[in-house]
């Protein structure tokens, strides 16, 4: 009889070593949980939002649109008056400089956000 009982015992022990290591475990897996998730919100805001993203695509269609009706009245028109081509030429300048410091500022968000995710995605495999 106290062999049996014996035997009982060293299987609680080795339950309770077994539940001691599962415990250890699993706050390792919540530290990696809760870290990831804090990775993952990071990842979620490192990158440019897509809004700016399509209305820059969309902004770009318009002035191809603008240069496509331009270049049309160059075509067509040569006797028109040449001061206002120019002048109109101008404006499609001033306006494809500013697409292009949108476009530059965008490349370099998306530059910085595509690097961060990088560091972040290197601290999950840590």
């Amino acid at each position: 009889m106290a062999d049996a009982l014996e035997a009982l015992r060293r299987e609680h022990r080795q339950w309770r070593d077994e539940h001691a290591q599962w415990r250890v475990n699993l706050d390792i897996w919540q530290r990696q949980i809760s870290r990831a998730e804090a990775i993952a919100y990071e990842l979620e805001t490192a990158l440019p939002q897509g809004a700016p993203l399509h209305g820059l695509r969309s902004d770009i269609e318009r002035h191809e649109q603008a240069l496509t009706t331009h270049e049309r009245r160059l075509d067509q028109s040569p006797d028109e008056d040449l001061t206002r081509l120019h002048s109109e030429h101008q404006a499609l300048r001033q306006r494809h400089q500013r697409l292009r410091e949108r476009y530059l500022d965008f490349r370099r968000r998306h530059h910085e956000g595509m690097a961060e995710i990088r560091r972040l995605i290197r601290l999950l495999d840590r």
